[in-house]
């Protein structure tokens, strides 16, 4: 329903995704958004099942309080390239399944 898509999104817009965090530095993610020059509040979980041999990386879904943190970290994140410690880490908006599916097009072109 519409009500619902509107609400998903509402929440979506207070979260984004952070890849290629190894899964024993789930801490480092406090250091990542103190590299960014941001503090805010956080919760953050990992999506997905854990790997038995450890081969895949699980990604972190991090929610805020509010939709303008997100946009603030989102628009420091191209920092993370530069910095020696988290260069491989990046973070993207949170997508919902069918923008997931759009972006991957876009991408593989």
């Amino acid at each position: 329903s519409i009500v619902q898509t509107v609400v998903q999104e509402e929440d979506r817009s207070c979260s984004f995704m952070v890849f290629n965090l190894a899964e024993e530095e789930e801490e480092q993610l406090n250091s990542i958004l103190l590299e960014l020059e941001e503090k805010p509040k956080v919760d953050a979980c990992r999506l997905g099942q854990r790997d038995s041999e450890n081969t895949k990386v699980r990604p972190v879904k991090v929610t805020l309080l509010t939709s303008v943190a997100v946009s603030q970290i989102l628009a420091k994140a191209r920092k993370l390239r530069s910095s020696p410690k988290h260069s491989s880490v990046y973070i993207s908006q949170d997508r919902s399944p069918t923008e997931r599916e759009q972006h991957k097009i876009l991408v593989c072109r």
